[in-house]
């Protein structure tokens, strides 16, 4: 088991949350690390297109019902969740990135379990961080997940 930290809120943008998951809609952003550091992102296996989360957003958005959509409420919620770091000695990356994956699925599966909120996009970013005095990198490490957390009633 590993201790993880994660933070969750309302999503109103779906096209900006995946475009900035899969990174196709960004501007040199300061907090990436320089090209040589970045470890590749990875687009956890299930995971729904940019047009199809979009998609899904406006079904969700039309079938709410009762006072959460009186309120213009959404029916996303988006999750960042931190993952550990890679292997400090180099290790086997290929291993490493198969265990992220297998954890933001597991974590994915639980909160389905616990929370009922079904998970339409998740990513992982190993790509942020900064370089640190003796020029190792230190890596940010998270997924950022896109969730449907509307019941099957809509609400």
């Amino acid at each position: 088991m590993v201790d993880a930290c994660v933070n969750m809120q309302p999503s109103r943008n779906a096209r900006f949350a995946v475009s900035h998951n899969e990174r196709t809609d960004l501007l040199k952003a300061g907090y990436l690390l320089p090209e040589q550091h970045r470890l590749g992102n990875i687009l956890v296996d299930g995971s729904l297109s940019e047009d199809d989360v979009d998609a899904e957003l406006a079904r969700l958005s039309a079938r709410m019902t009762g006072a959460a959509k009186a309120r213009g409420s959404t029916p996303l919620m988006e999750a960042v969740l931190l993952l550990p770091k890679p292997p400090a000695n180099g290790g086997d990356l290929d291993a490493y990135k198969q265990e992220l994956q297998e954890m933001v699925q597991q974590f994915n599966a639980r909160t389905q379990e616990l929370l009922g909120f079904r998970a339409l996009h998740s990513s992982i970013h190993l790509d942020e961080g900064y370089v640190d005095d003796a020029g190792q990198p230190q890596y940010n490490v998270h997924a950022h997940i896109v969730y449907d957390r509307t019941t099957t009633e809509g609400r």
